[in-house]
Parts: C-alpha cells; structure tokens; sequence
C-alpha cells in the first residue's frame, strides 16, 4: 500500500516541477538573452553588441533585431527548463524519501537537515546537468546570434547540426565542467528553501507544512539570490565556452577563413584571460539581468510547484 502512494507522489512532484519550470521560462525569457550578451562581451573579440545596460540592452536588440530576437533560443530553454525541473524534483523528492527512512538523519522537529538535503540535491543535479547540457549549448548559441529585424535565423535543430558539423558529438558538452560546478548553484539554492521555509513552518505556521503563496514566494527568492550570488562566475565562464569561438567569428567576417585553434581552450583558460583582460568585475557581467530575471523566476517556479503539489496531494 506504502509503494503506490510513493509513486503517486513522486510523479506529483514530477508535474509540479514540468509546470513550473514552463510558466516561469516563457514570462522571464527576454532577460536570459540580455544575461547571456553581457556574459561573452569581453571587450576583445566578442561579436555581440555592446550595451549600456539592461534596459537599454532590451530596447536596443528591440529596435535593431525585432522582438524574436528576445525570444531567441526559446524552445531549447522551454526544453531544458522543463525537463531539468521535472528531473530536479523528481529524483531530489525521491532522495529525500530515501533520506527520511534513516532516523539518524532526522533532526529534532523531524526535518531532514541542510546536509541532507545539499547531498540529495547535488546528486539531482548531476544527473540532470549531463542530460541537459546540449540543449543549454544550442540556447546559448541562438542567442548570441545578431539578426536584423526580419532577418532569416537559424533553428534549434540548425544549431544542433552546425556544433556537430563543426565540433564532432563532444562538441555538444562544451562547458561542462562549469556546468558540473554549476550543481553546487541547485544544491545551495535547495538547501536555503528547505532551510527557510522550515523557519516559515516552525515559527510563523506553527507547524502547517505547506506555506502561504506569499510565503513561498519569499522563501524561493531569498534561497535563489543567495545561490546566484554565490555561483553566477561559473555561468559566465559556461557562456564564454559555448559560445561560437569569438576569433573564428571575426576571421570569417573578414573572410580569413577559420582560425586552427579556439581562443578560449577550457575552463582554465576562460579564467585565465578573464582575469587578465577584465578583473574580477568581468565574472559579474550581466548578474543585473541575471537577478531581474532568475529571482522572480524561482519564485513563481516555486509558487506553482509548492501549489500543484499541495493540490495533487503531494509532500515537499
């Protein structure tokens, strides 16, 4: 009897996390196409435009590119946000059932603590991280391509076809390593929510598992920009190697042909050049848009998530 009802619940969790991850990717997009611009702008040999800022990046890329531009990359990042979330919650609550058999790892109210729930959402992420990383690569790519307004662009599956024809298969798991760093950003994000919203539960609550929608939409933007702040450098060295190699634009531009090596050569290297060319400033382009765009994000992914289950009868 036990069994079933388990599953029940895991697939509930699952629903919840695909709706969620839907709903907050399409309201929040545009600012994912200006994050992703400011993070190669390098000053050097990035081929993207250079902005002032947020709002004038908006009207700019508006103006000069038309509104498509600011969906760009759309469908792989409806793809990956859907499936990441979907994966995330279910093998992060499936974890999490596991952990709650083992009494020792129980605190005193009867809540998993914040180590258990970091290894839970670590291991998640992992999983998650190497399935989804070409659908983040090819995001990536459409949105740094610069269109007139009206202007041919390329699809996903074109995209997916030219890093292949270009790259081999690996050529798809380009910044995966910074990715694969990148889980720790899920694992300490899922640690401040269930962290917060235990403070929720045990003195605003008294005890009442599930939060308010306020509460919940507290709880999800305080744990993301605790999360962002902590790992956005990772996100922009990811960028930089994903991105179509910067020299390589600018020689076929001038119809030099293509360059025998990338400019950047790894994940070292990114650091490296950062380091030297732009301080420790250049780690930090972009986290603007970055945090106008995730924070609200995480919390209405969360809002939907903590809602759908609690209707579907689900633990979180």
């Amino acid at each position: 009897p036990e069994q079933p009802k388990t599953r029940v619940h895991l697939s509930s969790n699952a629903i919840a996390g695909v709706a969620a991850g839907f709903i907050s990717c399409v309201v929040t997009h545009p600012l994912d196409v200006v994050k992703t611009r400011f993070q190669v702008s390098d000053g050097l040999h990035s081929h993207v435009p250079k902005y002032r800022g947020t709002w004038h990046a908006l009207t700019t890329i508006l103006r000069t590119e038309g509104v498509r531009t600011l969906y760009a990359g759309l469908v792989p990042n409806l793809m990956g946000s859907t499936v990441s979330w979907g994966c995330y919650f279910y093998a992060y609550n499936y974890l999490k059932g596991v952990a709650r058999q083992r009494e020792d790892y129980m605190d005193s109210s009867g809540h998993l603590g914040p180590g258990i729930n970091m290894l839970c959402a670590t291991l998640s992420g992992v999983c998650t991280c190497v399935a989804t990383n070409p659908i983040w690569l090819v995001k990536t790519r459409l949105q740094l391509q610069a269109h007139k307004a009206g202007e041919r662009r390329q699809g996903m599956l074109g995209a997916l076809s030219s890093v292949v024809k270009e790259d081999g298969v690996l050529g798809l798991y380009k910044g995966l390593f910074p990715s694969l760093l990148l889980v720790s950003h899920g694992a300490l994000q899922f640690m401040a929510y269930e962290e917060i919203k235990k403070g929720f539960r045990e003195y605003a609550n008294d005890g009442d598992e599930h939060l308010s929608t306020f509460q919940t939409f507290v709880t999800g933007s305080m744990a993301k920009v605790f999360a962002s702040v902590a790992t956005y450098p990772t996100q922009v060295v990811r960028s930089r190697l994903q991105q179509v190699d910067p020299v390589r634009v600018e020689m076929m531009a001038k119809g030099d042909g293509a360059p025998r090596e990338r400019y950047y050569k790894g994940t070292v290297d990114v650091v490296q050049k950062m380091l030297k060319h732009e301080g420790l400033a250049g780690f930090y382009k972009g986290v603007v848009p970055n945090l106008l765009r995730v924070v609200p994000s995480a919390a209405i992914t969360f809002v939907v998530y903590e809602t759908v289950a609690k209707w579907l009868g689900a633990k979180t």
